[in-house]
């Protein structure tokens, strides 16, 4: 593993801790660590996506920490794959 994508993947750990902490905080500590593995599990997309699907109503915050963990997970990694080149943006 090259060093740019340790980084990003320990930023996403980061992020996904702060994610938790935002919308979580209020949970009881170890349902609190329990959405804390299901954020840091949500840096492979399809299982965030699936996981902000199945709490959707149930947990709306647990939900939206999961779906903006996919959606970081995906930018990360295609800015990883192609860097970060402003020119992939244009159509």
């Amino acid at each position: 593993m090259s060093t740019e994508s340790e980084w990003a993947y320990m930023a996403l750990a980061g992020t996904a801790l702060m994610l938790s902490i935002i919308f979580n905080r209020q949970s009881k500590p170890q349902w609190f660590l329990l959405k804390l593995a299901g954020v840091i599990a949500s840096i492979i997309p399809i299982v965030g996506i699936l996981q902000g699907g199945m709490f959707l109503e149930k947990d709306p915050a647990h939900s939206r920490a999961c779906f903006i963990q996919a959606g970081l997970a995906i930018a990360a990694y295609f800015i990883l794959l192609n860097g970060f080149n402003i020119d992939m943006l244009k159509f």
